[in-house]
């Protein structure tokens, strides 16, 4: 995973599949974020970058679900983009794609925010 900031936005990009030690990392850097150790600008939100990850496993889930439980209690917008099919299938089956506000492309998400 890795972590950049694009005009106030926290940009998290997951590198491979959301499952393991990449799933600990998200919630990670979540908790950080949402609980006052913020980097310059978090507070515009946050974008979960899913562009390059295939499957997301019952843990990536919990760290998607606490991240944004965490985003909702400190009012910090919490967003997941360029999800693909697999991973849109993924929280259909577990009926969580409301729980998620997704977003087609990086762009648009990131222009939502604020």
């Amino acid at each position: 995973m890795t972590q950049d900031q694009h005009k106030g936005v926290t940009i998290l990009t997951v590198a491979g599949n959301l499952s393991g030690p990449e799933a600990v990392a998200v919630r990670d850097a979540l908790r950080r974020i949402n609980h006052g150790a913020r980097g310059p600008g978090a507070k515009g939100g946050v974008v979960i970058d899913l562009d390059r990850c295939q499957f997301i496993d019952s843990e990536g889930l919990e760290a998607l679900l606490a991240g944004v439980k965490n985003a909702e209690a400190h009012a910090v917008p919490l967003k997941l983009a360029r999800l693909n099919s697999n991973c849109r299938l993924i929280l259909e089956l577990t009926r969580l794609e409301h729980r998620f506000d997704c977003c087609e492309d990086l762009a648009s998400a990131l222009k939502t925010m604020n």
